[in-house]
């Protein structure tokens, strides 16, 4: 195996590289005295970093250097013209999908006409096993409504 470059023992030092990874670095540290001492050399600049105190700014620096950075031209997403594109496009896709219509087979589905007298029967028989009196209704009858 090759040296360990900078990225390979950082993440070596993150727990960020695979379990294949992990295994050949550990291997080639255990052999590799230079790999090994540069390990150590990144370990101890991070652990002197850590143990650096936290400096506070008297003031605040974000304004100046937000002032400082290129500004960017603001972007329209929505013109005139493109809207005009957009439009144009849906009215000729709906006029071809008016005319693609005229070709589609159309296959007219029949019903049948409901027959009252069988429903009336059902409604009776239902009323006269129902002791319920919303079912109760032996007046009813469907005799006058057949189409």
């Amino acid at each position: 195996m090759d040296h360990l470059n900078e990225d390979q023992l950082n993440q070596y030092l993150d727990d960020l590289l695979d379990e294949d990874s992990l295994r050949q670095a550990e291997n080639h540290l255990a052999q590799c005295v230079g790999c090994r001492a540069r390990l150590d050399e990144i370990q101890f600049v991070f652990a002197s970093l850590e143990s650096l105190p936290e400096v506070r700014l008297t003031r605040d620096l974000t304004p100046a250097i937000l002032a400082k950075l290129p500004q960017r031209p603001a972007i329209r997403l929505w013109s005139p013209w493109l809207a005009a594109q957009w439009g144009s496009l849906a009215g000729v896709l709906f006029w071809l999908g008016m005319q693609a219509a005229q070709f589609i087979p159309r296959f007219d589905v029949v019903l049948p006409k409901p027959d009252f007298r069988l429903l009336a029967s059902e409604v009776m028989l239902l009323a006269s096993h129902s002791k319920s009196s919303i079912f109760d209704l032996p007046s009813l009858s469907f005799t006058n409504y057949q189409l």
